[in-house]
This record gives C-alpha cells, sequence and structure tokens, in this order.
C-alpha cells in the first residue's frame, strides 16, 4: 500500500504522523502544567499562611528577648514597672501571635514545639522579673539601712 502512495503520499503521512506526536506531546505539556499550577496553588494556600505566622512569631520573640536586658538595667521600682509593662504586652502580642499560628494549622508537632517554648520564655520572663523585683527592694532596703547607719554614727558622734 505505500508503495501506490508515493513519495508524495509517504510525505503527506510523515508530516500528519509528526503533527499528531506534536499534538500529543502540547497536551500532555498542557496537563502537567496545569497540575502543576494546582499543586502551587494548594501550597500557597495551605502552607505559606503558617509560614508567615512563624515568621512573625520568630520577629516577636527576638523584640521580647531584646527587651529582657532592660529589665535588669532598671533602677527603680518605677522604670522596673515600666519596662515590665512593655515586656507584657510584647508577650501578649507574641501570644496572639501564636493563637494565630495554630488557626492556620502547620502542624501539631511544629504549634506544640513552639507552643512549650513560649511558655519557657514566660516562665523564665517572670522570674527574671521576680529576681529584679527582689533586687530592687534589697537595694532600698540597703539604702534604708545605711542611712539608718549614717544617722546613727553622726548621733554617735555628737555624743
Amino acid at each position: 500500500m505505500l508503495k501506490r502512495l508515493g513519495i508524495r503520499g509517504r510525505l503527506l503521512l510523515a508530516f500528519f504522523g509528526i503533527s499528531t506526536f506534536a499534538v500529543l506531546a502540547t497536551a500532555a505539556a498542557l496537563y502537567a502544567f496545569l497540575e502543576v499550577g494546582e499543586v502551587l496553588d494548594r501550597i500557597t494556600k495551605d502552607r505559606v499562611p503558617s509560614a508567615l505566622a512563624s515568621l512573625q512569631l520568630s520577629r516577636q520573640a527576638e523584640r521580647v528577648a531584646a527587651t529582657a536586658p532592660a529589665v535588669l538595667a532598671s533602677t527603680s521600682k518605677a522604670q522596673h514597672n515600666e519596662v515590665s509593662a512593655a515586656i507584657a504586652a510584647e508577650m501578649t502580642r507574641l501570644e496572639e501571635l501564636l493563637a494565630a499560628l495554630k488557626g492556620a494549622k502547620p502542624g501539631a508537632a511544629v504549634v506544640a514545639e513552639i507552643e512549650a517554648a513560649v511558655l519557657g520564655l514566660r516562665r523564665n520572663l517572670n522570674a527574671l522579673d521576680d529576681l529584679v523585683a527582689a533586687r530592687l527592694s534589697v537595694v532600698a532596703h540597703k539604702e534604708e539601712l545605711l542611712r539608718r547607719l549614717s544617722a546613727t554614727q553622726m548621733q554617735a558622734s555628737a555624743l
């Protein structure tokens, strides 16, 4: 049958065969691109919000940790109360971000680990706050005792 077609017919048949192959390859490529697009949309919808929430949570934790040295540097009750209030506000924001991360549903194990770290940070900051308050109380008591000692020494000198 191929001999009856001649060269012109064979070339036409080869052209149709190659064109059919190109059309099939194009259809397969379009299907693959649509599947990749759907997977990319699903990843973007499911994973990106939790990744952004984790990033915000990390930045907030850095802010909280950066304010901790200010607690140690406080030298008066008023300054200590001011710094403690600022840290409490930062911790509230950190816990709000943690709640938002839980809403993004990144994974139970990841959230549990992050939540444990936030609770540890809260405990450490509370302990630091208590220690600084005790230190300020001791410093105030020491100053009062030194003042009384000075007054007593002056009275003893006068006698």
